[in-house]
């Protein structure tokens, strides 16, 4: 499918944690490329997704990131990509924090988090209705 329009939310940020974007930001470009693709059943994990990996790199990267969206086949793809080089880990959760990447495991049919220079991805697949591509 053609890609959705618009730019990827994007964060901004330093030495110190760049400010948070917009409360809507994070769950605009996923928003977009489910209407443009029709994706409307992955729509709210699809921006779930996105809030909570953006939340991550708000809080744990402490720089720039970028959220993108794709669809190969089958799955609706939802990335972050920021600045650092450690990869998230699922902790215990507690009443402040800790239930991020559990929230997206319980949503998604895959999850990883791949190095990339300059940083990583990090990035979960939502099963979608469609069929293969032919």
């Amino acid at each position: 499918p053609p890609a959705p329009p618009a730019a990827a939310p994007r964060g901004r940020g330093g030495g110190s944690p760049p400010p948070p974007p917009p409360a809507g930001a994070p769950r605009a470009r996923p928003d977009e490329a489910c209407r443009a693709w029709d994706l409307a059943a992955v729509r709210e994990d699809a921006r779930l997704v996105a809030t909570e990996l953006a939340a991550n790199a708000i809080l744990h990267a402490a720089s720039d990131f970028e959220i993108m969206v794709s669809c190969p086949g089958r799955y609706l793809r939802v990335a972050v990509r920021d600045a650092s080089s450690v990869l998230p880990r699922a902790v215990q959760p507690s009443i402040e924090r800790g239930r991020g990447l559990h929230l997206i495991d319980a949503v998604s049919a895959n999850t990883g988090a791949t190095r990339i220079p300059g940083g990583k991805i990090v990035w979960a697949l939502l099963r979608t209705n469609r069929g293969p591509r032919t």
